[in-house]
């Protein structure tokens, strides 16, 4: 009979086994995928520091100059020269973010017009699990100069707060909200991170060609429930 083993392989001979030593490989990745991830994360870390400097800035101006702000004032400057841009650009890991409806804040279905948002709200880069789809998760700029996150109805109407307040979300419909609420989100963001040949891509960059030859076609896999 025939072994094989992590550091070994056998081969029969005449009814004999014959060790054939395996050379070892470096499992680290390769240095392409190295180099790829290290930009991913360069890009991620210089647009979390941009937001950190424009806060900084802003409060250190004194913000609007007054401790409270509408969704409807305008930000002094623009709205892509104020924290709350820069906040959302870092949230969805680059100096620019996407267009609104491709954001993870984004109502999944329905919800109010992304033309018709006030002009000091941005369709935040995250979605917290329990947002309903026709709601939106979003991000506003503040008076001394900071940002808040916050929620917009189907009705246009900005939240502050999930519960715990008589104008709060949960107390506003009158129920509490759950991941259940949240799920056709909470796939959506999957379905925008990990593409269909994710697997396909990851193994062709961190398997050697002779590596690869041994996967299988997707159609050879069959799953059953």
């Amino acid at each position: 009979r025939c072994f094989r083993c992590l550091r070994s392989a056998a081969r029969c001979v005449s009814g004999r086994v014959a060790i054939m030593p395996v050379q070892k490989r470096k499992r680290a990745p390769s240095a392409a995928l190295a180099k790829s991830r290290e930009a991913a994360a360069k890009k991620r870390r210089q647009a979390f520091d941009k937001a950190v400097e424009t806060i900084a800035a802003h409060k250190a101006r004194g913000g609007y100059g007054k401790s409270v702000v509408s969704c409807w004032d305008v930000p002094k400057g623009g709205i892509k020269n104020s924290p709350a841009y820069r906040l959302v650009a870092s949230r969805c890991g680059s100096a620019v973010p996407p267009p609104p409806h491709l954001r993870a804040g984004a109502p999944v279905k329905g919800g109010f017009p992304l033309d018709k948002y006030p002009p000091n709200v941005l369709v935040d880069g995250c979605r917290c699990y329990w947002v309903p789809d026709d709601w939106a998760q979003v991000i506003k700029n503040t008076g001394p100069g900071g940002t808040y996150k916050g929620w917009l109805s189907p009705e246009g109407k900005f939240y502050y707060h999930r519960c715990g307040y008589p104008s709060a979300i949960e107390e506003t419909l009158g129920r509490k909200l759950t991941a259940l609420d949240g799920i056709n989100g909470i796939m959506r963001n999957v379905r925008q991170q990990i593409k269909p040949d994710a697997d396909k891509k990851f193994l062709q960059a961190l398997l050697t060609p002779a590596e690869r030859r041994h996967i299988v076609d997707a159609s050879k896999f069959h799953f059953g429930v």
